[in-house]
């Protein structure tokens, strides 16, 4: 696919798709947004800049990982998050909070067990999203982590 419109957006609208990606994400508990919002966004500058590539045969990446490898770690984290309660005496997925961060544009940020679970959807998100698009488009060049 050659369109060069499709190819200057892509370029022009990546920082914008992260940028508000990564802003969902951190206010994510205690306004609408979050991990899957977040993830949804990343992903889709990841799907626009695949429009970009001269060189289809090279193995996508994301930050220099594959698409499985992210989704595996969102997974783990996404599971840390559910135990820390259970392993530290408390009920399993309880909510246990270390205290706040103030972010210039965010505002203040809870930094807790359902941050970290935030966290886990959107590299979940990232990967699931990505890898099945990479799937559609008939780039099954590599599929290891």
């Amino acid at each position: 696919m050659n369109h060069h419109l499709l190819k200057m957006a892509a370029y022009w609208l990546r920082p914008i798709f992260w940028g508000s990606g990564l802003f969902m994400l951190l206010r994510g508990h205690n306004e609408p947004g979050g991990g899957f919002v977040g993830g949804l966004l990343v992903s889709l500058s990841y799907v626009m800049a695949y429009f970009r590539k001269e060189e289809k045969d090279v193995p996508p990446r994301i930050l220099g990982q594959s698409s499985e490898f992210w989704l595996f770690m969102g997974l783990l984290i996404a599971w840390l998050s559910v135990i820390i309660g259970a392993v530290g005496g408390e009920a399993f997925m309880k909510g246990l909070w270390w205290g706040g961060l103030w972010l210039p544009i965010v505002g203040d940020t809870k930094i807790g067990t359902p941050f970290l679970f935030d966290t886990g959807v959107f590299f979940v998100v990232l990967g699931v999203v990505t890898r099945f698009f990479y799937l559609l488009e008939g780039d099954d060049s590599w599929s290891g982590c």
